[in-house]
This record gives structure tokens, sequence and C-alpha cells, in this order.
């Protein structure tokens, strides 16, 4: 009885060394392998951290974080890319920075792009040197050359050479180009209308109102809208000269040297005129009446008319015609009390 005890007591002693053991594998886990730089065949790095990030690269380097970032990437070199999708679809567009979910999602080939922000520069395959800061600035824009900062800003933009700064600046131009704005002025805000018109520059206040505008491509115009409103009982004391610079008119002694008196013109020279004007700003189916400028040049009357910077006349300094004018009278007034006296 007593041995049959002991066979019995070492059997459930090896048993129970049996289940230890299994229990012992099934809850063990194994190392895992050291996170590795992976190097490619060409001898390009690559450093890529999340689902299928720098999944195709197969040369150039390359940093992908993110799930599905630069998953596309076959030879595209030296890319930075952080952000769910962000440069999903790049194929062989290098040099590019993206930082943002979905950031530059559709770059196929383009290079040379900086976008930082959600969604911004979204739509963006093949244009190149644009640099996109903000969430979704940029996310039409397929052209290259643009600078978008702030939220919103060039955001349905499709032209090129553009330059918004501000919150949703720019954001309602479409195909203008060589655009400059400086303010949350949209596009199509305070009646100026700019969606498709290029060559503008816009200054505006933080509601979006343009406060100066000039296109270049109209004439090279200068709108100080404000301007219009402040009205005064003074003279026009502005004039712009020839190379494009405002100035102050001034009259003070303190401004003048060499003052002489003036002598006696002879006014028949001048021949006042009805026109119509050739001007872009006018409304050229109205009359209008002046001087011509050219012959008070031809009869001798420089000072009285202004040169452009090739020495061509360009205008009639009205202001000045009256100085002639109250000489003329001051003659006549003389004259008649001479008479008068005279003729008593």
């Amino acid at each position: 009885m007593v041995s049959l005890a002991l066979r019995h007591l070492r059997y459930c002693q090896t048993q129970l060394a049996h289940t230890t053991r299994r229990l012992v594998l099934r809850h063990s886990k194994p190392t895992p392998p050291p996170l590795t730089t992976r190097n490619t065949t060409v001898g390009g790095a690559i450093t890529a951290v999340g689902y299928k990030a720098g999944y195709a690269t197969a040369g150039g380097s390359v940093d992908a974080f993110g799930y599905s970032a630069l998953a596309a990437n076959t030879t595209g070199a030296n890319n930075v890319s952080f952000g769910f999708e962000s440069m999903l679809a790049n194929l062989t567009g290098s040099n590019n920075t993206a930082m943002g979910v979905s950031a530059l999602a559709a770059n196929t080939t383009a290079s040379n792009n900086t976008a930082v922000g959600y969604q911004a520069g979204y739509s963006n395959q093949t244009g190149i040197n644009n640099v996109f800061i903000g969430d979704r600035t940029g996310y039409s824009t397929t052209s290259n050359n643009n600078t978008f900062v702030g939220e919103f800003a060039g955001n349905a933009t499709t032209g090129a050479n553009n330059s918004f700064y501000g919150y949703a600046s720019g954001y309602l131009v479409t195909s203008g180009a060589k655009n400059t704005i400086l303010g949350a002025y949209n596009g199509n805000q305070g009646g100026l209308d700019i969606r498709t018109s290029s060559n503008n520059i816009v200054l505006s206040d933080g509601d979006g109102n343009p406060q100066i505008w000039y296109n270049a491509g109209v004439g090279g115009f200068f709108y100080v809208p404000a301007v219009y409103n402040k009205t005064s009982a003074g003279g026009a004391n502005v004039v712009v000269n020839s190379d494009g610079g405002m100035v102050r008119s001034t009259s003070a002694l303190k401004y003048k040297q060499d003052v002489r008196d003036l002598e006696e013109l002879d006014i028949s020279a001048f021949r006042p005129v009805r026109y119509k004007s050739k001007c872009e700003g006018d409304d050229q189916t109205k009359d209008y009446i002046g001087l011509i400028a050219d012959e008070a040049a031809e009869a001798g009357f420089e000072e009285l008319v202004t040169r452009g910077a090739d020495g061509e006349v360009e205008g009639f300094q009205y202001e000045r015609l009256t100085v002639v004018l109250l000489k003329k009278l001051q003659t006549l007034d003389a004259e008649f009390k001479a008479y008068v006296a005279s003729h008593p």
C-alpha cells in the first residue's frame, strides 16, 4: 500500500510540472526586434513611422510620420511629411515639406512646396514653389509661385504668383494672378471684385474692407476710397510727379528762392476748347472743357505745362493760370484807374 501511494504521488508531481511549463509558455511574449532606420539599395535614408508611411519609396531620403504619409512615394527625394495621409499621392516630387492632416495630399510630381496646416495645399498636384501656412490655405491651388499665410487664405485660388496674408485673405480669388493682398479682404468685398483680375495690390482692414488698392493692369490706377469721404474747404495740395511719387504742394515764402515780379503774359496764346477724353478713368462719352498743354508749350509757357519722364508734354497746370490771369487783371485795373484819373 505504501509503495502504491508513493508511485501515485510521483505521478501527480510530474503532471503538475508539465502543466506549469505549458502555462508559462502560453503567457510569455517574445522579445520584439529593435526599431531601425531602413536604408534603400541606392543609399537613401528613409525614416517611416505609421501604417504604410513611405510604403513604396524606392530611393532618396524621406521622413514620413503618420498613417499613409508619403504612401505612394517612389523616387521623390528630400521630402518631409508629418500627418495623416500627408503627401499621400506623391510619386516623384522632391524637396517638399508637408505638416498637417492631408497637407499636400494630392501632390504627385510637384517639388519645392511647403504646406503647414490641415489640408494645406490639398489639391496641388504639379504646382511648384508654393508656400501654404494655415488651415486649408491654398486648398484648390494647382499653379506655381504662390504664398498664402492665414486660415483659408487663397482657398479657391488656381492662379499663379499670388501673395495673400491674413485670415481668409483672397479666399474668393479664382483665376486671378500676380495679386498681393494684405489683410482679410477675400477678393470680392467692399465694392471691389478682383476674383478673376490680375496685378492688384490691396491693403484691407481687419474686416476685409479694402482701404488702399492699386492695379497695374488698368493704367496703373491708385485708389484710396476713404480719401473721397474726407472733405475740405481748402484747395488741392497733392501733386503726382512723373515718377509716380505723391508730394504736397506748398506756397509759403520759406519754400521759394529768387523771387521776382511776374511779367505780363499774352493770354491770347491760350485756346479754350471743348473735347472728349481718352483717359481710362473718364467718362469718354461726355464733353470736357480745358486748354491744350502742347499749344501752351509751343507758345513758350513751360512754367504752365508738365512733362513726363520721357520729356513728352503731359498736362497743363490750371492752378497756375490764375496767377497769369491775376497779373492781367492787375494791369487792366491799373489802366482803368489811370483812364478814370485822366477823364474826371
